[in-house]
């Protein structure tokens, strides 16, 4: 089970990169996506 939670926590700054990717291409400030990366 543990293991499974890791591999979903690594997998976060993925989903979070592509997220920060559709913000951008809509025009969003990028600066609140890396505001997100280092919070966590």
């Amino acid at each position: 089970m543990l293991r499974n939670v890791l591999a979903k926590v690594q997998l976060l700054p993925l989903y979070i990169h592509k997220f920060a990717v559709f913000l951008a291409n809509k025009g969003e400030s990028i600066y609140l996506c890396r505001g997100s990366f280092i919070i966590i």
